[in-house]
């Protein structure tokens, strides 16, 4: 949401004008909410339901295995779920959205792996980074040189992917979005406006998912 106001006005103001409006924001943020999201995961964890996993959705071929003691995920699209063959998809439900979810995670920390790996020699190297599914935010750069990245990330392309990594490496040098840092980006990526733009409009939509 954006707030437009006169320059110089009180903040004071703004806030007594917002409070009056909360009910209509609220109101306005679930509807929007409601024609833009992205069930990005099924409701429920069934044979032939969908993920979406690097900008596109993927079906769960669910198979019981005599090879499994508990829930598996492997392959690609679709992915490969097996379970014990002494149970049903119904009785491992919560364990397959589980593992569904920590493979899709795995899959993501290795890309950032790649990324970070391969652009850090061309810009500069965080301390550390992390995944995350508590910020509101597609990554950050802290202060004393750590990335965070959240674990949403999995289900924009590969491309964009790599967009939102090399957006942040730059922030280790240059804190503000200056003329510096939009140079640095474009150097090593020079085609990144693309990517911004699908971030933004598809990448909202995903978004949306979370707590306002």
């Amino acid at each position: 949401m954006e707030v437009r106001v006169p320059r110089g006005t009180p903040k004071p103001d703004i806030k007594k004008f917002l409070d009056s409006k909360e009910k209509w924001i609220v109101q306005s943020w679930d509807e929007l909410q409601s024609k833009v999201a992205l069930d990005i995961f099924p409701s429920r964890f069934s044979p032939g339901s969908k993920v979406m996993k690097w900008g596109r959705f993927v079906g769960l071929d669910i198979r019981k295995s005599s090879d499994a003691t508990e829930v598996n995920v492997s392959g690609a699209a679709p992915l490969l779920v097996e379970i014990p063959e002494s149970s049903n998809w119904e009785e491992k439900e919560e364990d397959i959205a589980k593992t569904v979810t920590m493979v899709l995670t795995e899959r993501l920390r290795g890309a950032i792996t790649v990324l970070t790996e391969q652009y850090s020699a061309k810009l500069s190297s965080p301390r550390a980074w992390s995944i995350s599914k508590s910020t509101d935010k597609w990554s950050y750069c802290s202060r004393d040189g750590n990335l965070g990245f959240h674990w949403q990330l999995v289900c924009c392309p590969k491309s964009v992917l790599e967009y939102v990594v090399v957006h942040e490496l730059p922030h280790l040098l240059r804190r503000t979005h200056n003329d510096k840092f939009w140079s640095l980006l474009c150097s090593v990526l020079p085609d990144y406006a693309s990517q911004k733009k699908w971030l933004k409009i598809d990448g909202a939509r995903i978004a949306a998912h979370r707590k306002p």
